[in-house]
């Protein structure tokens, strides 16, 4: 009886005893001698005819953990291109370097990798527009100072 527990065995009491037990209804629960079907009877293996079994695990195979090494976002060399040359495009150089780091974040390393080159390219015009303004500021500012002078020495 242990090696079926929870099924009806013969000689089991107390399911002959309290097979109606629910509602005074008869039991529809009584074992009839019928006929298993087929496909539900036991066989041996050696009675089977025609049947393959492929058991078959999984097998060790080469796993491929990618590694990424971390872009670089420029978030340093943009926040002080901002500060120090031109803030205008400075901004732009800014918000990709912040882009940069939340799609590598993400897991999205492709437009990660094309936020960081556009970074780059931010801050190289900012630098060189910096330069640029710097040049022409400087030019303005000598102009000034010379035609102030100029005045100043005429009187």
């Amino acid at each position: 009886m242990a090696e079926r527990a929870g099924y009806d065995q013969k000689g089991d009491e107390y399911t002959v005893k309290n097979a109606s037990f629910v509602l005074g209804v008869p039991s529809t629960y009584q074992k009839t001698a019928q006929q298993e079907p087929d496909h539900l009877i036991y066989k041996p293996s050696s009675e089977l005819t025609n049947t393959t079994v492929v058991m078959s695990q999984p097998q060790p195979g080469t796993v491929l953990n990618i590694v990424h090494k971390p872009l670089p976002n420029h978030m340093v060399p943009a926040l002080c291109v901002m500060i120090c040359c031109f803030w205008p495009t400075g901004l732009f150089a800014v918000y990709f370097a912040y882009k940069t780091r939340n799609l590598e974040l993400s897991g999205d390393y492709g437009n990660a990798k094309v936020m960081s080159d556009f970074t780059r390219k931010w801050i190289i015009a900012t630098v060189l527009l910096g330069i640029f303004v710097g040049i022409i500021s400087a030019i303005v500012y000598y102009a000034e100072m010379m035609n102030y002078y100029d005045n100043i020495h005429k009187n």
